[in-house]
């Protein structure tokens, strides 16, 4: 190798930075999905761990999920020789004294207030890149509009008269029994085609959400109840998880129950012919109500899990391929978010995290 070429390739090499994070919370978790999908240009990095005294809080939930170590105590840090930052969460200036005072001369500290102003520039980041996303997944639902309302002026008139033809037919005393039969995939195909023009219409339309106070854990509760009622009769057993402290905040509890319903139907098909269990967990995190649902079925393959959000995306012959983009219109609706994937044991795991928030969004103050 020549001396050229050589030192090209050392100029390449990126030098290690060596971070972790005291304090798991919300902040924590942002910069941890956000370093998921961006890399640093300058430097190569590597997460040695988050230390947080709460094993609920979210950062270190994530970081334990994505196995990366973690601890109760952030002194723990200090005995791994190759460490270069710390970065201090908590916001809490004992604590950032107290790592001043005992850390090593060669580890660096970024302190809650230059944390803060980084996850400030990051929160903006991320807006954008949502709102982005948001506006275009609207663009498309304006061309959906447009689609639908053109399919219901021309189809579904047509359609009525040619199932209420058959159907009137069918009831005639003296009807050949190869003409019944007949008949029958008439309207049956009509209902089917009448179903995908209203699916079409329902994700197209505005939803006019009816936001009011509701008890979360009734709710849930009662969902569960009927969840597993459904589940049970096809051989799927359901373990539901619900957290005593549940809020009650403000959401619609029929488009809420809708995107649950949905989610859960696509998982006992997933899981019909098969068997398997159907876990259902909900509590409150900081100020988010999460929910996640998860089943043992053939799983999803990671890098579907955006397109199966968009309209008319499906892998199930039949589908009009509209009910998870219905589900994630209703909980954007909400100002939540949804997500899916593979769970690492096998199976889907799909995930609604839905704000906490007291006040009916175009209520007068109070």
């Amino acid at each position: 190798m020549s001396k050229d070429k050589k030192s090209d390739n050392e100029k390449s090499k990126k030098p290690s930075l060596n971070v972790a994070f005291v304090g798991g919370g919300k902040g924590c978790k942002e910069i941890l999905e956000l370093l998921q999908t961006y890399r640093p240009r300058t430097f190569k990095l590597n997460i040695i761990g988050v230390a947080d005294f709460h094993k609920d809080a979210p950062g270190r939930k994530l970081a334990e999920e994505r196995g990366i170590w973690t601890t109760e105590n952030y002194k723990d840090f200090f005995k791994h020789k190759d460490l270069d930052l710390l970065i201090e969460l908590t916001g809490r200036d004992e604590v950032l004294d107290e790592i001043y005072e005992i850390k090593p001369k060669k580890v660096k500290v970024l302190d809650h207030v230059g944390a803060r102003f980084l996850w400030e520039i990051i929160e903006i980041q991320e807006e954008k890149l949502v709102l982005e996303e948001r506006l275009a997944a609207s663009e498309k639902m304006i061309v959906m509009g447009e689609m639908a309302y053109h399919l219901a002026h021309e189809l579904r008139n047509p359609l009525m008269c040619i199932g209420g033809l058959a159907r009137r037919v069918l009831h005639y005393p003296h009807v050949p029994e190869g003409m019944r039969h007949r008949l029958q995939l008439i309207i049956q195909h009509v209902e089917q085609m009448e179903r995908a023009v209203s699916h079409v219409c329902d994700v197209a339309k505005p939803l006019q959400p009816r936001f009011c106070l509701c008890d979360m854990k009734a709710i849930m509760e009662e969902l569960c109840r009927g969840i597993r009622l459904e589940a049970e009769t096809k051989g799927i057993l359901v373990d539901c998880k619900i957290s005593k402290d549940l809020p009650t905040m403000v959401v619609d509890p029929d488009l809420f129950r809708q995107a649950v319903w949905h989610v859960v139907k696509n998982a006992i098909e997933a899981m019909e012919n098969i068997g398997g269990r159907l876990s259902i967990t909900a509590q409150l995190c900081w100020d988010d109500l999460v929910l996640v649902i998860k089943d043992t079925g053939p799983g999803i393959d990671n890098h579907l899990r955006d397109q199966v959000f968009r309209p008319f995306y499906t892998t199930k012959p039949g589908s009009a391929g509209l009910g998870l983009s219905l589900c994630r219109k209703i909980i954007w609706d909400h100002g939540g978010e949804i997500s899916i994937k593979k769970a690492e044991d096998g199976g889907t795991e799909v995930r609604f995290e839905i704000p906490v928030r007291f006040e009916i969004p175009g209520a007068p103050p109070i």
